[in-house]
């Protein structure tokens, strides 16, 4: 199993963080690691969560909607560093759609 998904895993079992959690973030690992060097290896039931998950991604960036947003400090352009979590979210999981099911 690629290391960077055995660590979210294993962060997962030590209750850091839920299931949605874990299964948002080895999509996002799509960002740092190809879909096919980590998913394939991952227990069945966790790849069947993420499959249902990635099923229909957002069509477009403006339609990434997420709760989760760091905290900006003063003097930070907080609607441009949105805007690039939003980027990352919608790349991430069109690459791990078009893994399981094409273009």
């Amino acid at each position: 199993m690629h290391e960077k998904a055995r660590e979210l895993i294993e962060a997962r079992e030590r209750g850091w963080f839920t299931r949605g959690e874990l299964t948002r973030k080895l999509i996002e690992l799509s960002l740092e690691v190809e879909p096919s060097e980590y998913l394939s290896d991952l227990p069945e039931a966790m790849k069947s969560e993420i499959k249902k998950d990635v099923r229909s991604p957002p069509a477009s960036v403006e339609d990434v909607i997420l709760i989760r947003y760091p905290t900006f400090g003063s003097g930070t352009d907080e609607e441009k560093a949105r805007r690039k979590i939003d980027e990352a979210y919608y790349e991430s999981y069109w690459k791990v759609h078009r893994y399981f099911y094409g273009s």
